[in-house]
Order: structure tokens, then sequence, then C-alpha cells
């Protein structure tokens, strides 16, 4: 059977047709019109976090591109720039696109390496899942508050619930890979080759506990975990590690004589290191 002088099977295949292409219209205007930025802004808003940028251009084939990226924290009262970024992604999540349900997947370029990430608000609460990839940390602000200088590459894997105001109950889980990692504690002092590093490491409000910890292929052996307590200034959080040393052999001609100043030689058991974070003791 035809209708108008077409067979029904090619007139259904073009009013499919002509509907895929009316989606594909729609969605367009969706991405083009969505506020990216301001939905990034708006998920970050509670947590007293805010995005600073200088451009903002489309990016194919979904998405927008910040430029010059600064990630603020105001909770103190004055601007404090956490992270910056040469070039940051902006994707809307399905849900935020066509059910208003605030998310959003970012991707940046940090510290010479690449954040990934999706953030999604769950009433006051906003789920994180993320991903870092090869970051060189010898820039960041906080760790040079504890090191004199650092290198290597770190990578890893984690998840985290914040909810807005109420840092306390807020709730990280991270798990770290280290390459070639490398620190000079003070200027002067001898750089200590840890190797590749491996660890687990669980937040829960201003409680970070370190479940598992280990180095190997460098100066030292390394295993152990513990406690640390942070601060709002880094050096002045407390420490309760429980640390086993196995010097290699080039940590022995390298800091034999730290080794000897020790409670004890690093063969009768662990350390017990507490106190601050810039200038802990060893038991």
């Amino acid at each position: 059977m035809a209708l108008d002088g077409q067979p029904y099977s090619h007139r259904k295949w073009l009013i499919t047709a002509y509907i895929i292409a009316g989606l594909l219209v729609f969605i367009a205007f969706l991405i083009a019109d969505f506020p990216y930025a301001e939905t990034a802004s708006a998920l970050l808003v509670p947590y007293q976090l805010k995005l600073v940028y200088q451009a903002e251009h489309l990016a194919a084939p979904l998405g927008a591109r910040l430029e010059d990226v600064q990630l603020i924290s105001f909770a103190r009262g004055s601007d404090e720039v956490l992270l910056r970024s040469s070039n940051l992604e902006l994707t809307p999540t399905l849900a935020s696109l066509f059910f208003g349900e605030p998310g959003v997947a970012v991707r940046a370029d940090i510290y010479d390496g690449k954040l990934s990430a999706t953030i999604r608000r769950r009433g006051d609460i906003a789920d994180v899942n993320f991903s870092l990839s090869d970051l060189k940390l010898g820039e960041s602000p906080a760790l040079r508050q504890l090191v004199e200088s650092f290198s290597g590459d770190i990578s890893g894997a984690g998840s985290a619930e914040l909810h807005g105001s109420e840092a306390l109950a807020n709730t990280v889980r991270l798990t770290l890979v280290g390459d070639g990692l490398a620190l000079r504690v003070i200027h002067g002092a001898p750089v200590v080759h840890l190797g590749s590093v491996a660890g687990q490491l669980r937040l829960d409000g201003a409680v970070l506990t370190v479940e598992r910890l280990s180095a190997h292929g460098g100066d030292v052996e390394l295993n152990g975990g513990g406690v640390i307590r942070l601060a709002p200034a880094l050096q002045n959080s407390t420490v309760e590690l429980k640390l086993y040393l196995h010097p290699s052999a080039s940590g022995h001609a390298h800091f034999g004589l730290f080794f000897s100043l020790l409670p004890h030689p690093p063969a009768e058991g662990p350390y017990y290191i507490s106190g601050f974070l810039a200038s802990p003791s060893i038991n």
C-alpha cells in the first residue's frame, strides 16, 4: 500500500529521520545555551569555593573551555587561591541537561598533569568522583610549607562527599601512586630518593587517616600508617605515625649518619613519629 505515491516504509524512515534531526537541533540549542561556568559555580558556592577565569569558549562536541582558571576559597573571609589551571573543560551531565539536576564533569590541566572529576549535587551534599594523572607537585604552595623541594609524578583516584559549610562532615577516599619521587627537606640537605610510593588515605572532617603507605626502589624501603590531624595552617597539623624503615645501599651511603642518630637501628622495629607536622619527634 502507498500513501501519496510513497511506500509506507519509506515514509516511516523519513519521519524518523526528521524526529532525530529535530532532537539533534534541540540538543544543540541546549548545549549552546547551557550555563557551564554558572553551573560549576553553583555547585561550589555552598562549600565556600568559587571559580574565577579570564575567558570562556565552546568546546566541541559538548561543553565549554575556560582559560586561566583559579579555584578560590573564601571560607576565612578573604580569597585564598587553592588551584590554578591554564585550561579547564566543563561538560554537563545528562541529568543536568534534561532534568535540571546540578551536575558537571571537569577536566583540568594542573601541576603539569591532568585532573578529571564528576560533581553531582544531592540536596545539600556534593558527590565527587575524581582521578589524577602525572601531577608534579613541586610548585604546590602547601607542600612548599613542609619541604624545600619535591619532584616526581603523582597519580591517583578517589571519591568525596562534601557537606557544604559543615566541613567536619566531609569525607574523602583516595588512592595515590607516585613514581620517581624525591625531596629535599631543608636547604643544603641531601635529596631523599623515595622511588615508587603507594598510599591509601581517608579524610573524615579534619582527620586524615593514612591507612597504608609504602615506598620502594629508593634510599629506603618504607611501610606504615597513622593519623594526621589537619590544621588551617598545614605546618601546624599534628601527626601520629608508625613507620618501618629499611635503608637500601644508597640510603646507607647517603644517610648513614642520620640512621645512626635514630632511637634504635632500623632493623629493631618501627619508629613512632608524633608532634607538629613541620617538626615532629621520632621515638
